[in-house]
């Protein structure tokens, strides 16, 4: 059975560029453009790891991570931050603080980017 990755991004260049490498190396993959969309996604898809952008409108990564740990259907999903920002340039909105099992800054290499994934996941795509 196929890995499945979900990227919430909201920037429709590096979803498509994400889709297509994580596609390439055998990886199910869903994309959401926001954070109330990526809630959805995640409780419906069943990803096995989320890709996760901080910046995004209606709500953002902070807020949908926090979401994500508190749903009985979510909160064991890894997720892997992918932002523009270090950790320490965007705290998180008191309140909104929860877990996350990796931390990536954009531009993100391809090479690291499906190192870290296979890290998470221990496990080839298939």
């Amino acid at each position: 059975m196929l890995k499945k990755i979900l990227v919430i991004e909201d920037n429709l260049d590096t979803t498509s560029v994400m889709r297509t490498v994580l596609e390439r190396e055998g990886y199910s993959v869903m994309t959401a453009l926001d954070g109330e969309k990526g809630l959805e996604s995640a409780r419906t898809f069943h990803p096995d790891v989320i890709l996760l952008d901080l910046m995004m409108p209606i709500m953002d990564g902070h807020t949908t991570n926090h979401h994500l740990k508190k749903d009985p259907l979510t909160k064991n999903i890894p997720v892997i931050v992918v932002s523009a920002h270090s950790e320490a340039e965007r705290p998180a909105t008191p309140g909104t603080a929860a877990p996350i099992d990796g931390y990536l800054i954009k531009p993100v290499s391809t090479k690291l980017l499906l190192a870290k994934i296979q890290a998470i996941l221990g496990a080839s795509p298939k």
